[in-house]
């Protein structure tokens, strides 16, 4: 990975420490809008999707790409789709990849991120290679379409990890051919319910009684 994928990653784990309020951002749209146009980031149900960033080397590629929701994904999993309209004014290889970045935050502190889902709808030519953060913490890192060593990653790729509120994503598309004929990258992030204390509490109280009670079991002598 070069220099200019180190340096998105850096920059945006800045962007996300100091995010703009929610109430400053759009609904995402079912039709597709520049990411240029999201500014202040746009929601879907409790996540805020925001701190967009679309970069080629050092040109600025936002305005070319566009966000389009995705509908019926169900309450605790929400999604959208990146497609390109238009040709980019930048030609994109595995040297100078097209880097996009932005991240994700649940608005209700009940929940929290628990799991991430990459996928390509068009061509597999190329290769999308996604980071997903939290701090300075690796969650993981997904691969689609083709595989540089030989054969296919496949078409989706999900990764699970511990519950977070908010979490930094960044792309490394390698070939515009992902989205040729109208085919497009997808992104879908879902949600779990934080446990209460009261919760946790009773579920520490459990696992303590189970292990005194295997402890008891070990040492009492044997009936005679």
């Amino acid at each position: 990975m070069g220099n200019s994928w180190w340096i998105a990653v850096a920059s945006l784990g800045a962007a996300v420490s100091v995010w703009a309020p929610a109430a400053q951002a759009v609904e995402c749209s079912l039709s597709p809008v520049s990411l240029s146009q999201l500014t202040n980031g746009c929601t879907i149900s409790d996540k805020l999707f925001g701190n967009f960033t679309a970069t080629v080397g050092r040109t600025d590629v936002s305005g070319d790409l566009s966000l389009s929701s995705i509908a019926g994904l169900g309450p605790l999993r929400e999604g959208f789709s990146l497609g390109l309209p238009l040709t980019l004014p930048a030609t994109i290889s595995a040297d100078v990849p097209l880097l996009v970045g932005y991240s994700v935050t649940v608005l209700n502190p009940a929940y929290a991120i628990t799991d991430i889902h990459l996928g390509i709808t068009g061509s597999t030519t190329g290769t999308v290679t996604e980071t997903v953060m939290s701090g300075l913490d690796l969650l993981a890192t997904l691969h689609v379409g083709s595989n540089p060593l030989g054969g296919s990653f496949g078409n989706t790729a999900d990764a699970f990890f511990s519950g977070v509120d908010s979490i930094a994503v960044l792309k490394e598309i390698t070939n515009a051919d992902v989205f040729s004929n109208g085919g497009q990258v997808t992104q879908e992030v879902s949600q779990s319910r934080v446990p209460e204390p009261a919760s946790l509490s009773l579920l520490a109280l459990g696992i303590a009684g189970a292990a005194m009670a295997r402890r008891r079991k070990r040492v009492t002598p044997p009936d005679h």
